[in-house]
């Protein structure tokens, strides 16, 4: 039905090149090129490709908890400076509240952000920082959001 059979025998097909479990297919030059086989050298060289899939951006309630706690200490930090034993312990709960945004993974920049009146936490999303479990998470601003893929739609 359009396509002639043609017989192959076993002494014309070497067994040396032959890897155990994988077949030889034999293609003429004119049939490589109807299909599109293209034969180069080897080499070793970076491979990308752009992937496009659904999302959706992380939001980490610990994060805004902290956020908002560091804010709050800040801004009674700034109320306790008329009492010098009061802005001393104010200070010390600022700090610690610093050392705790460090622990989630914020940079030194991102907490004087984040200590910014009027900053909003909602805006603050996670995407990458070492995780006990080996995941990552990022931290950004609505300017710059990163995602973590959906599995399921992919």
């Amino acid at each position: 039905m359009g396509m002639d059979y043609v017989p192959v025998y076993a002494d014309e097909v070497s067994s040396a090149n032959v890897v155990p479990g994988q077949g030889i297919v034999n293609a003429s030059d004119s049939q490589q090129q109807l299909a599109g086989v293209k034969v180069a050298a080897v080499e070793k060289r970076d491979l990308f490709v752009t992937v496009r899939a659904s999302a959706r951006v992380a939001y980490d309630p610990a994060l805004y908890s902290a956020i908002l706690e560091h804010q709050a200490t800040v801004e009674a930090s700034k109320n306790s400076a008329d009492s010098a034993a009061f802005h001393t312990e104010s200070e010390a709960t600022v700090r610690a509240s610093e050392l705790r945004l460090r622990q989630m993974g914020l940079s030194e920049e991102q907490i004087t952000l984040v200590s910014r009146p009027g900053f909003d936490p909602l805006t603050f999303y996670s995407g990458k920082r070492a995780e006990p479990s080996g995941s990552t998470r990022r931290f950004t601003t609505m300017k710059r959001a990163w995602s973590n893929p959906d599995k399921r739609s992919i």
